[in-house]
């Protein structure tokens, strides 16, 4: 769905763009990209950082994802990224060579923040405290 005063308030902030710093760009761009997200996008882009993770060789063993849900999670994400890619983003890459990866870094740590604040998922990365022993925790604070 266009949200079509957010591309205006897109448009106008990167065309700012030229007087703020570097960092600024990237920063600001990565935040349009982030808030022209749709929820389902934002599922998609969680689904697809999950799928991506699981290539690592450790974690291989453990998952179970078909070949045919990894390929449509990556077509999904090549068609998120190209509808993400505005006009602006051009005056943000020559401000900032840099601005396009920056802000899909930010996009990345948006989406695993989405993770990690699920409700399950704090409770499962927290579950590893019932084997902690506390009286040996408990030292640390008391010296």
């Amino acid at each position: 769905m266009k949200k079509p005063a957010f591309t205006v308030l897109c448009s106008l902030t990167i065309a700012a763009m030229v007087s703020l710093p570097l960092k600024a760009s990237a920063q600001d761009l990565g935040t349009c990209f982030i808030d022209s997200l749709t929820g389902k996008e934002r599922k998609e882009l969680v689904k697809w950082m999950y799928f991506s993770m699981s290539a690592h060789p450790e974690l291989e063993p453990h998952a179970n994802i078909s070949l045919d849900d990894l390929q449509g999670s990556h077509q999904t994400i090549a068609k998120l990224i190209t509808r993400l890619f505005p006009n602006e983003a051009r005056a943000a890459r020559k401000a900032d060579p840099q601005a396009l990866k920056k802000a899909l870094k930010l996009v990345g740590k948006v989406a695993m923040q989405d993770i990690l604040t699920d409700k399950a998922v704090r409770a499962a990365v927290n579950d590893y405290t019932r084997f902690v022993d506390q009286e040996k925790i408990k030292d640390v604070f008391l010296e």
